[in-house]
């Protein structure tokens, strides 16, 4: 599931008050965007929580994930390298981002695969 936050910027405040405080409105205004751009960048980085609360990105080592899914670290391993548990590599170690286990958690069970073993894919 994807959230998508929008964002908008805009100066607050008459302009003869920003005159006075000698802001240039163009690069004020620039760098509104330019932290915009960057929020947006890092919303997508961090999943919000049911809350709306930025959560940071939690990652896990393979055992951490056979754990979590409470499955032997080998069959674990064996889905990752089958491409069915989604996963990256970092040197020649498997990590996994918390976030798209869960989501392929909920992916699976909306499919109705909730009752099949976890290497019958």
């Amino acid at each position: 599931m994807t959230k998508t936050v929008q964002l908008s910027l805009r100066l607050v405040g008459p302009d003869d008050q920003i005159d006075a405080l000698q802001i240039d409105r163009k690069k004020y205004v620039e760098t509104l965007e330019k932290f915009s751009d960057f929020l947006q960048f890092s919303l997508l980085l961090a999943p919000l929580s049911a809350a709306g609360y930025v959560m940071p990105i939690e990652i896990l080592t393979m055992r951490e994930v056979a754990d979590f899914l409470k499955i032997n670290e080998k069959t674990a391993y064996k889905l990752t390298a089958a491409g069915k548990l989604p996963g990256f590599k970092v040197g020649g170690s498997w990590r996994f981002k918390r976030a798209d286990i869960e989501s392929w958690i909920e992916k699976r069970v909306n499919e109705g695969h909730g009752g099949r073993a976890a290497c019958d894919d």
